[in-house]
């Protein structure tokens, strides 16, 4: 039996944008700086099969979305149950 070639080494690659939070640790700004998320559950992977790690739970609120010519871009206003994003991705067992 033959063997295909090894898949390749995933890529991980951060989020990026602007996310200022009120809550039990205060207020925190992340802006302009990669954002990984880091909620303690197991990787999800969408229907295009790419793996991503959640930031955000339970969030309910409004996407107000902007239509520039350059991108598609928004803001989410509303309200979460549990938030954990860093700057840097943490390093899973």
């Amino acid at each position: 039996m033959e063997v295909g070639p090894n898949p390749p080494d995933p890529v991980y690659t951060p989020a990026s944008g602007s996310v200022t939070t009120f809550g039990l640790m205060g207020k925190r700004v992340f802006q302009n700086q990669p954002l990984w998320g880091n909620l303690p559950v197991i990787p999800h992977v969408n229907p295009f099969g790419i793996i991503y790690y959640p930031g955000i739970a339970g969030f309910t609120g409004f996407h107000i979305l902007s239509l520039s010519q350059e991108n598609l871009s928004g803001y989410f206003l509303g309200s979460a149950l549990t938030v954990a994003i860093g700057s840097e991705p943490i390093d899973w067992p």
